[in-house]
């Protein structure tokens, strides 16, 4: 007898875990504006070092890819309902 085992999710993501699609930067002019806009908000807090820097333009460019999926998504499923 022969038994096969096939794993379909080899690399569980977990809740916490983000990754950006690097698709939308071809996309959208967004992200950079984003990137601009917090590095002048934090550009003179003396309590505000690099890594806290880099944490929140991680944060803000996560929030605006999320949004920008979430509208894309939804004009693609219009679009396949049209059809």
């Amino acid at each position: 007898m022969v038994t096969i085992k096939i794993a379909l999710h080899t690399n569980p993501r977990e809740s916490n875990f983000w990754k950006l699609n690097t698709s939308y930067l071809s996309e959208t002019q967004d992200i950079e504006a984003t990137i601009e806009c917090v590095k002048k908000e934090y550009q003179n807090d003396q309590s505000t070092n690099a890594s806290l820097l880099w944490q929140m333009v991680n944060l803000q460019v996560r929030e605006e890819t999320l949004r920008y999926a979430k509208t894309e998504k939804a004009k693609m499923l219009r679009e396949e309902e049209e059809l």
